[in-house]
């Protein structure tokens, strides 16, 4: 399919994308679910919250705008999702990944299993895609 395509061709680039943002966003969820089950407000256990975000990046691969498109059903857990690539710069992007409009747009999928009620939490590694879901 063409997005099995597209996520080939730049799976590299995707791939060192995926290797930055998923260890920040890894620790930032174990503190916010440590924060969440002190304040009386644990993850509910046993399930599987998805955050998915839309990203545009510049020709130079410099994060532009970020919004969620599709909230885990936990703003806090989806700020993770969101600081988990504010402010960062992806250099050397593939030329054929960026759009007409000089820019790279992205959905990336983030997906946060929870074990228990308590921070024993398994973030998942981050999910890329493409700029459809």
């Amino acid at each position: 399919t063409l997005l099995n395509t597209r996520e080939y061709r730049y799976h590299v680039y995707l791939d060192r994308i995926r290797r930055v943002v998923t260890r920040p966003w890894s620790e930032d969820v174990e503190k916010r679910a440590a924060a969440l089950f002190i304040s009386g407000r644990p993850l509910p256990p046993g399930k599987e919250m998805i955050t998915k975000v839309w990203l545009a990046l510049d020709a130079k691969g410099a994060v532009t705008s970020i919004a969620v498109a599709k909230s885990s059903g936990s703003r806090t857990i989806d700020l993770a999702a969101e600081n988990a690539f504010r402010s960062r710069v992806f250099p050397n992007p593939p030329r054929g990944i960026v759009g007409e409009d000089g820019a790279i747009h992205l959905r990336w999928t983030f997906v946060l299993k929870v074990k228990t009620a308590q921070v024993a939490i398994q973030p998942t590694e981050a999910n890329p895609g493409s700029d459809r879901f």
